[in-house]
């Protein structure tokens, strides 16, 4: 293998720096992962190591860590695990990561990596109140998004507002455990829509590009755009570039993953 910590962006592209992991491979255990993710924070730790419950060569196990806390779902670095794994495995096409979160499938698609995740149960949320107190801008509509620990999409009339969007953090940790994705139509004919992600309950007030929130708001702008495939760009400091598709009961989230 490479050095112990392989340095790797998800989610690049032209003005794009996406989300910054350092890839761990094998022969740490979970406390040790939880200290090192706390020194290297806001960089995100990916722990890979072989599955003891399977001999085939394409099944991994992972596990993310972000600011001394295990990550339930990471989609920037599910890409990160793809990429590390096409590297050191060039003879394998598809990977599949075991996670607490359930399988993810890996792959390549165009030019791009890949990562498949189950769309989860929406349901919209008949009072705005409670949220517009947790956000500085005005909502256009709200919906809930898998369970209570899951997510909420606050979705605003304009670029605009996403760009100028401020977090109530205290608030939000009083009314909700569900981490925040907001997201209007992009101002660009280049992107379907826009979008920032809030988790102050958890550790980063703001992540710089993420894949789980593009694949649980893909849902939503593939209904409002009639298409099956949508581009999204994350408004973040660093920012990130996504294609979403829906291949069958799962969302195919695609990025371009470098070496750093």
């Amino acid at each position: 293998m490479n050095d112990p910590l392989s340095p790797i962006a998800s989610f690049v592209g032209p003005g794009a720096a996406g989300n910054k992991h350092f890839v761990l491979w094998d022969c740490v255990d979970q406390a040790e992962c939880i200290a090192l993710s706390q020194e290297l924070a806001p960089t995100i730790l990916v722990y890979i190591d072989r599955c003891s419950f399977t001999d085939d060569p394409s099944c991994y196990r992972a596990a993310f860590y972000s600011a001394g806390r295990m990550v339930k779902r990471c989609g920037s670095g599910s890409l990160a695990a793809a990429f590390y794994l096409s590297r050191e495995f060039p003879h394998i096409q598809n990977f599949y990561l075991a996670t607490v979160a359930g399988r993810v499938r890996l792959g390549r698609r165009y030019s791009m990596y890949a990562f498949e995740l189950p769309s989860l149960s929406y349901s919209p949320v008949l009072s705005l109140r409670p949220w517009q107190g947790v956000i500085n801008q005005p909502l256009y509509e709200v919906v809930a998004v898998g369970g209570k620990s899951d997510y909420v999409i606050l979705s605003l009339a304009s670029e605009k507002n996403v760009r100028e969007t401020v977090i109530n953090a205290r608030r939000l940790s009083r009314l909700s455990g569900r981490s925040v994705i907001v997201t209007a139509p992009s101002a660009t004919a280049r992107w379907d829509y826009v979008l920032r992600y809030f988790a102050p309950q958890y550790g980063p007030y703001e992540d710089a590009a993420t894949g789980s929130a593009n694949a649980m708001v893909a849902t939503y702008w593939q209904t409002r755009c009639r298409r099956r495939r949508v581009l999204g760009r994350q408004l973040s400091k660093a920012g990130g570039e996504f294609v979403v598709e829906r291949a069958g009961l799962m969302q195919r989230v695609m990025g371009k993953v470098k070496a750093l």
